[in-house]
């Protein structure tokens, strides 16, 4: 291997030169026991859980019956919409510095890396190092997560006022036990904190992106870290680049990418209630059974556990006992909805991530 291969395998920011897979491990850090962490999570509050009054017996209702392979099948298909409307609009951002392949490799592993880390992290925050893998460039790429994480955070506040404004209506929310206590208060804080991190999101992206660069350059700037000064650099010079083609883009592009998001987000959302319609026994209110399902995931922003394992499991357990036939059933529904939004991360993710580590070509940061 020449130098100018080996170059070009360091880090996107201009990481020494070292072992290859060394570095690439390094770089995405992801270990076995992240992986299996939120499945034993999963596991054992469910087991927890089915300890309290529950039999053998409870589970004579959880069969395989037309209605309920129907709720199935119909869960994977809103799975697989939410993933490739995910990925067109990694790749519309990032077009044409990616393939549509690499921009649903890139959902994937997003996806993977919201599974292993707390809600509050999330995969999105870390899309550019896999987005590098695609061969778009870091400072590009940094844009580009800028624009995603934005569109993330709009709707998720959007969502937020939507549900303080039903829950004061009293559409059913209120009902639920575990959200009663303080569920005002919690809703007002995360909407207003989503509010003023989507602000900040805009600033950077639109306005100020300078400052992004800045604080990569001060970083760079202390003695132990100068090594990658001229790596920040040309991150700084490639944010600026990309902001402004983005801000040249007019409004249209940013609707249709705001509506590819609600699709995906929508999706999500959706798989939750077809299970529920799937294995219930009585007519369902879908509209409620879709707030309380918004109302979840909103929530587990702030579960510090992977993927928010445990709490996900207890609230659609708590959300949907009334439309289900007893409490065992809800939390066996809870773990195939569990398997269908984050478990199939977990296997798909390492997939993707060997084939994106074990390429020969090197990303192109140019």
């Amino acid at each position: 291997m020449n130098q100018s291969e080996t170059t070009a395998k360091s880090s996107i920011i201009g990481k020494p030169k070292t072992d290859a897979i060394k570095t690439k491990n390094r770089k995405f850090g992801f270990s076995l026991w992240q992986i299996l962490l939120p499945v034993g999570i999963s596991f054992l509050v469910v087991a927890l859980l089915m300890r309290e009054n529950i039999t053998v017996d409870s589970f004579e209702g959880f069969v395989l019956t037309q209605r309920s392979m129907t709720g199935i099948g119909l869960a994977i298909i809103a799975w697989a919409v939410q993933n490739l409307a995910m990925g067109h609009r990694y790749y519309t951002l990032a077009y044409p510095y990616m393939s549509k392949r690499g921009a649903l490799r890139v959902t994937f592993l997003v996806d993977f890396a919201s599974a292993v880390t707390p809600s509050a992290v999330g995969g999105s925050s870390v899309a550019f190092l896999f987005m590098g893998r695609e061969g778009v460039s870091v400072g590009r790429a940094t844009a580009i997560t800028i624009g995603g994480l934005f569109l993330d955070e709009l709707l998720m506040s959007i969502i937020g006022v939507f549900l303080l404004f039903f829950v004061h209506k009293g559409l059913g929310i209120e009902d639920i036990p575990a959200l009663s206590v303080g569920i005002h208060i919690t809703l007002v804080m995360l909407t207003v904190i989503l509010s003023l991190w989507t602000l900040a999101l805009y600033i950077s992206l639109f306005h100020k992106p300078a400052w992004v660069g800045n604080i990569f350059l001060w970083i760079t700037s202390w003695k132990p870290l100068r090594r990658w000064r001229r790596g920040a650099e040309r991150l700084k010079s490639d944010l600026l680049m990309a902001s402004q083609e983005m801000r040249d883009m007019n409004g249209w592009y940013w609707v249709k990418l705001f509506g590819a998001t609600v699709i995906s987000w929508g999706a999500r959302f959706t798989i939750a209630c077809l299970l529920v319609y799937g294995f219930s026994t009585m007519d369902m209110d879908w509209m409620v059974a879709y707030i309380r399902q918004m109302a979840i995931w909103l929530l587990a922003i702030i579960i510090p556990t992977p993927g928010g394992s445990g709490f996900s499991e207890y609230m659609f357990k708590v959300a949907y006992v009334d439309y289900l036939p007893n409490p065992a059933i809800a939390l066996m529904v809870a773990l195939v909805w569990r398997a269908i939004t984050s478990f199939s991360y977990l296997v798909i993710g390492p997939v993707i991530l060997t084939f994106q580590l074990r390429r020969k070509r090197p990303a192109s940061y140019s």
